[in-house]
């Protein structure tokens, strides 16, 4: 696949639209093999996309204010997200469920 250059415009072989976010994007970010997507937004969740048809897998539903930041591990096996409801959430990225809360923290979590 190719991406358009800096400042190109969007093309349809190279760019679609995804919908299902609630609220602004806060950030994405792909998978290390290209397959998978994950946006984190200010609707309270993170999704898990298939970067070809643009169909989400997952919502990562669980955090009780806006997620910052969402990153997969580099095995691709993992997702972490961040949020200002001071926790970080660890995900399984086959099943969608949560599998850990780390929370403790006294301040906004941004990344």
């Amino acid at each position: 696949m190719a991406w358009p250059g800096f400042g190109a415009p969007c093309q349809a072989s190279v760019c679609m639209f995804w919908k299902g976010m609630a609220g602004m994007v806060n950030t994405a970010s792909f998978s290390f093999d290209g397959a998978l997507a994950l946006t984190a937004s200010i609707d309270c969740s993170a999704k898990i996309w298939i970067v070809t048809s643009g169909e989400c897998l997952y919502t990562l539903a669980g955090h009780s204010k806006p997620v910052f930041s969402a990153a997969f591990s580099p095995d691709g096996a993992l997702a972490l997200t961040t949020s200002s409801d001071y926790t970080a959430k660890i995900w399984s990225v086959a099943s969608g469920e949560c599998l850990y809360t780390l929370a403790g923290h006294g301040k906004l979590v941004f990344s």
